[in-house]
């Protein structure tokens, strides 16, 4: 199930639809309006599989808490639990919890690496590609970094810098 009128989302499903083809697996691709795949997904809970964009509201994986805790209402894995349905979970759950709490960006960083660490041993969700970006900018100006998030010029605005 992928959303409809979204030419990359039907695009993207159909590229999959062909490549698993070539292995021998057939599926269908339903490309429906969001609200349907919205109520099958985030409410009914009845799909077999969704090719869709969740939303990130930060670059920040602590302020996504909603989406990496078992209990937050994006969590897209054994959704709509109250509590961790597995010890995999339940890890990602206190690892977030003291990712989000710390103050250290060192800390922070190795927390949430052990977090992606188990993502990926168990792949909830899989992630078929990332944007590639380009930045064009002045030879003058130093330590640009593109980001994912829209308008993707400037992660790290403090680290900046321009040669006279």
């Amino acid at each position: 199930m992928t959303q409809k009128g979204r030419p990359n989302l039907e695009r993207g499903a159909a590229v999959i639809r062909e490549e698993l083809k070539k292995i021998g697996l057939t599926i269908d691709v339903a490309a429906v309006d969001v609200s349907q795949v919205i109520e099958g997904f985030a409410i009914s809970h009845k799909y077999d599989a969704v090719y869709f964009n969740p939303l990130k509201t930060d670059l920040d994986p602590g302020a996504n808490a909603d989406y990496w805790l078992s209990s937050g209402g994006a969590h897209i894995w054994n959704v709509a639990e109250k509590t961790p349905a597995t010890e995999w979970e339940k890890r990602i759950d206190e690892l977030m919890a003291r990712q989000i709490a710390s103050q250290r960006d060192a800390e922070r960083k190795q927390l949430y690496d052990e977090v992606q660490k188990i993502f990926d041993e168990h792949l909830p969700a899989i992630y078929f590609v990332a944007p590639r970006i380009y930045v064009a900018h002045s030879a003058r100006v130093l330590n640009l970094t593109p980001s994912e998030a829209r308008p993707q010029l400037l992660w790290r605005p403090e680290m900046v810098a321009v040669v006279h």
